[in-house]
């Protein structure tokens, strides 16, 4: 078996002969004597494309190392062994992940050389890359540096190769990673930078990658995990953050340096506007409860939110109070009561409303067109304590 993604990760088109043929009720499975399709491994996904006509969907690694590809159904007693059938990859897919695996490679040589931290797991996605870090917390200035640093890494186009040495001579490379097969070791080199075992495929220069920016964390197993775009993903993202970052310059009337402070002295000048308005309400509400009331009564329609009523219940006086606003076909209410008395839950099961609370203050909503009968019962219910 002659791996030739290994011999030639740039070959896109390769004719082969078809070693084995199975099939299932989801998929045709084909093992071929020189396979062009990388298995998924390593943290990067199967190969996609075709064998003449029929789709390859996935590509996976069997036990004895070959790649099996995974046939549309429809290919199912259509290839068959010893028939020499033409391999062509979806290369655009292929050539992404290549990047994508690189610049993991970059940045977790990165990570040790400049700042001592280890690679635990990495996850090489459609949208974007992930390395989760040896360390549960990372600053953002070291994040930045690393960038920067990748990016220069990429500016000065260092090259990358492979090559198999024996078990003991990888030993002794002074990888930053410990050796996870047995037997013939395959390394991967960025000169300069760093050296890993690896049965991936790569890259021929850095310079390839294109660009690498960092676009979030989390943390994971108590771990730091970061997340990078690179190569195309990339740079989208970065002119779409110019374009936003036009538009927000333009509506502010301020350069990209001064965003920052002008949207912190927005949100202030707003959450003031907002607590003046919310005290206007407030005010727009006892203005409606003193024109309403008959006598400690009162019974108000309103468009306010009923939230606004609330700090009435701070009053001395005996009150009883239902406010009720009308939002389409369900209404929010609140009562407060003070000197009097009301079986709240029997009033919310005689009219399906919802809600609860404690005394004095209850809220809740109920059906627009049980809003009647809801106020109705409210006024026969209260009685004022002996």
């Amino acid at each position: 078996m002659e791996k030739l993604y290994y011999k030639d990760a740039y070959l896109k088109q390769y004719e082969s002969t078809v070693t084995e043929v199975s099939s299932d009720d989801k998929y045709t499975y084909v093992k071929l004597e020189s396979p062009l399709f990388y298995p998924e491994g390593g943290g990067q996904c199967g190969d996609r494309g075709h064998l003449n006509s029929f789709k390859v969907l996935d590509t996976k690694k069997a036990p004895d190392g070959n790649s099996v590809y995974y046939l549309e159904k429809e290919a199912e007693g259509k290839i068959k062994v010893k028939e020499t059938v033409t391999q062509t990859l979806d290369w655009d897919h292929r050539y992404e992940f290549m990047k994508k695996h690189t610049a993991q490679h970059l940045l977790s040589g990165l990570l040790f050389n400049l700042f001592k931290i280890g690679t635990v797991a990495v996850h090489l996605g459609e949208e974007y890359l992930t390395i989760e870090t040896d360390r549960e917390k990372i600053d953002s200035g070291t994040v930045k540096k690393l960038v920067l640093e990748a990016n220069r890494a990429i500016w000065e186009s260092h090259g990358i190769k492979s090559f198999e040495v024996s078990h003991k001579e990888a030993e002794e490379l002074n990888l930053r990673r410990s050796i996870k097969v047995e037997g013939t070791v395959r390394i991967v080199e960025i000169e300069g930078l760093d050296r890993i075992a690896c049965g991936g495929v790569h890259v021929r220069r850095t310079s390839e990658i294109g660009l690498i920016t960092a676009i979030g964390h989390e943390q994971i197993r108590g771990h730091e995990r970061i997340c990078f775009n690179c190569a195309e993903k990339a740079l989208e993202l970065a002119l779409k953050a110019e374009n936003q970052d036009g538009k927000l310059c333009a509506l502010l009337s301020c350069r990209t340096e001064e965003t920052a402070q002008k949207v912190a002295s927005l949100q202030t000048e707003l959450t003031r506007t907002k607590a003046a308005l919310g005290l206007s309400e407030i005010k727009n509400a006892e203005a409606e409860f003193n024109e309403k009331r008959e006598g400690s009564l009162a019974i108000i329609d309103t468009d306010l939110s009923v939230d606004r009523f609330r700090p009435l219940s701070d009053k001395e006086e005996p009150l009883a109070l239902c406010a009720i606003k009308t939002e389409g076909d369900r209404s929010s209410w609140i009562i407060i009561l003070k000197g009097y008395q009301l079986d709240i839950k029997s009033l919310l099961s005689q009219t399906s409303a919802r809600g609860g609370g404690r005394e004095p203050v209850y809220q809740g909503v109920i059906e627009t067109a049980k809003k009647e009968e809801f106020k109705k019962l409210f006024k026969e219910s209260v009685s004022q304590k002996s």
